[in-house]
Parts: structure tokens; C-alpha cells; sequence
């Protein structure tokens, strides 16, 4: 139900709201699928992947306690084929203290 009202405010043109509800969700879920997948359809990260990095930025910059977002911050990186920064965010992540998932997605690298 949030996604489709997220969805509907962003084809509106009210992407604050929309964005607002995307990012409470990620930073409750960071692993919920349905969120990401709706955020990479909005953004369309292949055609132009700069405002679909930057949300992603933004979300770890609006809440850098949450050191898992780095994770997600590092997919949209190697969605975007830039590895290099996705292994950055990983790091981070590491010396933080993040290690759920870091293996596997070191290796995707």
C-alpha cells in the first residue's frame, strides 16, 4: 500500500513526500526487495544512474548510525558499474562494524 502511494506521489510530481515514504521504509527494512525494486523502476539506474545513486547517498547521509545502509548504497554503486565506490561503501561498512551479507557481496565485486 505504501509503495503504490509512494509510486503515485512521485508520477504526481510530489517526490518529496514519495521519497520521504521510501526512505522510512529502507531505513526500517533495508533488505525489503519490493522497496528497491520500486526505487530502481522510478529511477531507471541504467539509462541515468545519478539521481538513483544519490538517493541512496542521501538516505546513509540522513542516517549514518545505520551502517547497513552502506550496503545498499554499494548495490546501487555496481548496478551503475562502478565497483570501485561500491567497495568503498563496504569498507565503511566493515570498519564500522557491519559483517551481516559482506562476504557475499565482496565477492560480487
Amino acid at each position: 500500500m505504501q509503495l503504490q502511494l509512494a509510486e503515485q506521489q512521485f508520477a504526481q510530481g510530489k517526490s518529496e513526500q514519495a521519497l520521504k515514504i521510501y526512505q522510512e521504509r529502507l531505513v526500517a527494512q533495508p533488505q525489503d526487495q519490493a522497496t528497491r525494486d520500486s526505487l530502481r523502476r522510478l529511477y531507471d539506474p541504467q539509462n541515468d544512474p545519478c539521481p538513483y545513486v544519490d538517493f541512496y547517498r542521501d538516505l546513509c547521509q540522513l542516517h549514518p548510525e545505520r551502517v547497513e545502509l552502506q550496503s545498499l548504497l554499494a548495490s546501487a554503486y555496481r548496478e551503475v558499474d562502478k565497483p570501485a565506490l561500491a567497495l568503498v561503501c563496504l569498507r565503511y561498512a566493515l570498519q564500522k562494524g557491519w559483517r551481516e551479507d559482506l562476504l557475499g557481496q565482496l565477492l560480487e565485486l
